[in-house]
């Protein structure tokens, strides 16, 4: 007797009959099923001298067995990092019985709203799944890693509590330029009558502010500007981090409305993410040589953003990796477009 599970086209194996005539039977001790659910078994008789073949079908449904409980705790690195720093969240998941290898985490901004991203469980009965996270604003930020569960494995939920520091604080009226060297927040309502250049370790958010002169980059850890007017040029280069000069309201919260930017704007050479969305600008919009290497929550868009702007130059993009996109939202341009931005 031939005995083949027909659900998998698998062979179980053979035995012989015993007993007779004019009944006998056949068993086949240890069989194991390579997945849980219903399946069709066959038993062929082959036949004998003097009794016909014959085949017979029946049905054994396999179930998982009882899941075990998961428990959900969560870390970050640094917990306490200051604007323009990338964190790691890590999950860690316990299982009771079974494993949680294999299984996803999602990990929410609970604060914001935002989905940061997924991450896949390695190892098990106690398992890990790790995210970096970019672009965290200022403040306080409790995550959660919510574990999604295995066939053999419950779902569970942790937390922790990252508080991003602002670093250095700005406010007032500023009649001279400053030099920014280190992670800096300019509070809403500041007028600036000077620059403002970054530089080194340095980062800026900067919310509802007035420069008088020119805003320049040419080093740094991340720059958020919103809601803002800039007199003079915008110019941000050899930036590694993550770069938001304005949203398109496409990004969660908290929002960045666009800017006021009256002079040239050049965005060129830097690493990490740049997105330049919802600004009006009086000059020539200029952004080259990016390459976008971190995808950032809650779009975790993997290419430089252009969206939504009303340009009064021309729109020139050049050797940015992967090449931008206006994802759907295009922009006004007084000027030409030209090179990568030619369709946006």
């Amino acid at each position: 007797m031939t005995f083949t599970d027909t659900t998998t086209a698998t062979t179980l194996g053979t035995a012989t009959v015993v007993g007779g005539p004019p009944t006998g039977t056949a068993t086949l001790p240890g069989v194991v099923f390579a997945t849980t659910g219903p399946h069709t078994v066959t038993a062929a008789f082959a036949g004998t001298a003097d009794c016909t073949a014959s085949t017979g079908t029946g049905t054994v449904t396999v179930n998982a067995g009882p899941i075990g409980t998961s428990t959900t705790t969560v870390s970050a690195s640094p917990a306490n990092p200051s604007f323009g720093q990338p964190v790691v969240l890590t999950a860690t998941v316990t299982c009771s019985t079974g494993s949680p290898a294999g299984g996803t985490v999602t990990f929410t901004d609970t604060t914001t709203g935002n989905v940061l991203g997924t991450a896949t469980v390695v190892g098990g009965p106690t398992g890990t799944a790790t995210l970096t996270v970019n672009g965290l604003t200022g403040g306080t930020h409790v995550i959660s890693a919510a574990f999604g569960g295995t066939a053999t494995c419950g779902t569970s939920t942790g937390t922790v509590t990252v508080n991003v520091s602002g670093g250095n604080t700005i406010s007032g009226t500023v009649n001279t330029s400053i030099t920014i060297t280190s992670p800096t927040t300019i509070t809403p309502g500041t007028v600036i009558k000077g620059n403002v250049t970054i530089s080194g370790a340095g980062s800026l958010q900067a919310n509802g502010v007035h420069i008088l002169g020119s805003l320049t980059a040419t080093g740094g850890t991340g720059l958020r500007l919103c809601s803002s007017e800039v007199n003079g040029s915008t110019n941000v280069t050899g930036m590694n981090g993550v770069i938001v000069i304005g949203d398109a309201g496409d990004d969660g919260n908290p929002p960045c409305p666009g800017n006021n930017l009256h002079g040239q704007v050049t965005i060129s050479s830097n690493t990490g993410f740049v997105e330049f969305s919802g600004n009006t600008t009086g000059g020539a919009v200029n952004i080259n040589n990016n390459t976008t290497t971190i995808p950032v929550p809650p779009e975790n868009a993997t290419a430089t953003e252009i969206e939504a702007n009303q340009i009064g130059g021309n729109l020139n993009c050049f050797g940015n990796v992967p090449p931008p996109t206006n994802d759907g939202m295009p922009n006004t341009v007084a000027g030409v477009r030209t090179g990568q931005c030619s369709v946006l």
